[in-house]
């Protein structure tokens, strides 16, 4: 009488794991940090939508065009070494919204966790720092081509600003930061390796 070989069956990963693997893989290649959350992906797996689609739909408070600004004013900030940091963007936003959203902008703004999902949403273009002193930047790169770069965009905000001379002051002087200069989780441009803070 022939029996049939039993046929072992391999041992099957839990999702969390599969997820844990990704990840680790993904952190090796690329080298940026990634979350893969087990509970979104079987969100996903069973057709459901995951909170980023969630908020995407049903939270988006930002017209595409406003979106695009919030980015921009971001950036601009960044370059300029005065990165916005949670609080202030979530102040930012609250303060456009209620101009044309009127009594149905909730009275506490956006949610708590709004900017996660916003910078989230936004990768491609910003990024999440801790903010370093400008100081010792400023002091390693002082050249005449930074010099002379410096006193272009001081003499372009005074003409485009139409600021009076006697507005001017300790435009020379070393910046400081409020709070003692405490290092802050900050938005910045994508792929930049460090976000310096005046």
């Amino acid at each position: 009488m022939s029996t049939m070989p039993s046929r072992e069956k391999k041992p099957t990963k839990s999702l969390c794991a599969i997820c844990q693997e990704v990840q680790e893989k993904y952190q090796a290649e690329i080298r940026k940090p990634v979350v893969v959350d087990h509970m979104t992906v079987s969100r996903q797996l069973a057709g459901k939508r995951s909170s980023a689609q969630f908020m995407a739909e049903e939270r988006a408070w930002l017209k595409p065009e406003e979106a695009e600004k919030v980015v921009e004013y971001c950036l601009e900030l960044g370059r300029h070494g005065f990165p916005i940091g949670h609080h202030r963007l979530k102040e930012h936003v609250d303060a456009i919204l209620p101009a044309w959203l009127k009594e149905k902008f909730p009275a506490g703004g956006v949610g708590r966790n709004w900017t996660d999902w916003f910078v989230e949403k936004h990768m491609d273009e910003l990024g999440r720092f801790w903010t370093q002193s400008l100081d010792t930047a400023c002091g390693c790169a002082v050249n005449p081509t930074t010099h002379d770069q410096w006193f272009t965009l001081l003499e372009d905000a005074i003409i485009t600003l139409g600021i009076e001379e006697d507005c001017i002051w300790a435009a020379d002087e070393t910046g400081f930061q409020p709070g003692g200069g405490n290092k802050e989780s900050v938005f910045g441009p994508s792929g930049a390796k460090i976000q310096y803070q005046q």
